[in-house]
């Protein structure tokens, strides 16, 4: 569907869209155009989710040309989702730019335009849910590529995967994609990420008091207690290293004092570790790791 709400729906709707869009790119680098994925859960009312990206892109871009649509293909792996593109110059010749602050007002604008629709959808970032790394459509088509062979193209992705040149950046896609699917913990490890979290317990916490029977909002702030938690301890045994590592006879201590702190430090890494699992075991190993090896 296009700005106007003209369905593309075959090779020659697709062809004058292209020749409409012309003047539009003035070359075919990809910064003439941007591309936004939206996305709910698997079992999403599918002409609601359509209707609010609809409305959410004519807000947000209305002297924009855009195409959306969306796919239902990924159900089967817990969402569905709509593909929208827009060129970046707009009619009157004004150019997007956009922040970090302007993708979380976007995602603020779509989420209340999914409520009007009735969807449960908020708007938050992967930092408020402690959530991990995702992975983009290079990573899906290196993937698909190397696992899938196109029909067309069958001996070229077989070389491609094939080549021994290729198999680390296979690899790492596969693994980032694994990593968005099981979804572990993100450990809050700078100032930013603290304070995302933080304020994500305290309004989780206002959600599950006034609805103590809300699976998800249980599951969300034990989520997000286990990140602060952890959290903290990493920022605990990181100022005390920086104590014990910096110079000058204001911080004169004695030997035995460190081997004492660093035994006690390391004590805390092995219960921590032991409630941990999976990539936030990980995560937490090597991040305690650096510290642990600064300080011996």
């Amino acid at each position: 569907t296009d700005d106007r709400g003209k369905t593309v729906s075959n090779v020659a709707d697709a062809r004058i869209a292209a020749r409409e869009w012309g003047p539009s790119l003035r070359s075919q680098s990809a910064r003439d155009t941007m591309h936004l994925i939206i996305s709910a859960k698997a079992g999403t009312d599918v002409e609601a989710l359509t209707r609010a990206a609809r409305a959410f892109l004519q807000d947000r871009f209305a002297d924009h040309k855009f195409m959306f649509g969306v796919h239902t293909d990924k159900e089967a792996d817990g969402h569905i989702h709509a593909h929208a593109v827009i060129a970046v110059r707009s009619e009157s010749g004004q150019k997007i730019h956009p922040s970090r602050e302007t993708f979380s007002e976007w995602r603020q604008a779509y989420a209340q335009h999914a409520q009007a629709e009735g969807l449960k959808i908020v708007a938050t970032s992967a930092r408020e849910r402690a959530s991990s790394q995702s992975y983009g459509p290079k990573d899906k088509a290196i993937v698909e590529a190397a696992d899938r062979p196109r029909p067309a193209r069958e001996a070229r992705d077989r070389a491609y995967a094939a080549d021994p040149a290729n198999h680390r950046l296979i690899d790492n896609a596969r693994q980032r994609i694994q990593v968005a699917r099981t979804n572990p913990i993100r450990l809050p490890m700078s100032a930013p990420d603290r304070k995302a979290v933080n304020e994500s317990v305290l309004a989780w916490k206002t959600v599950a008091s006034e609805q103590p029977g809300n699976p998800v909002a249980r599951g969300m702030l034990e989520r997000l207690l286990m990140a602060q938690t952890v959290g903290a301890i990493l920022q605990t045994i990181g100022r005390r290293v920086d104590q014990l590592t910096k110079e000058g006879p204001e911080m004169a201590i004695t030997s035995e004092q460190m081997v004492k702190d660093l035994r006690l430090m390391n004590e805390a890494v092995s219960r921590t570790s032991d409630l941990l699992d999976g990539e936030t075991k990980q995560q937490f190993r090597e991040a305690s790791s650096r510290y642990l090896e600064t300080l011996a």
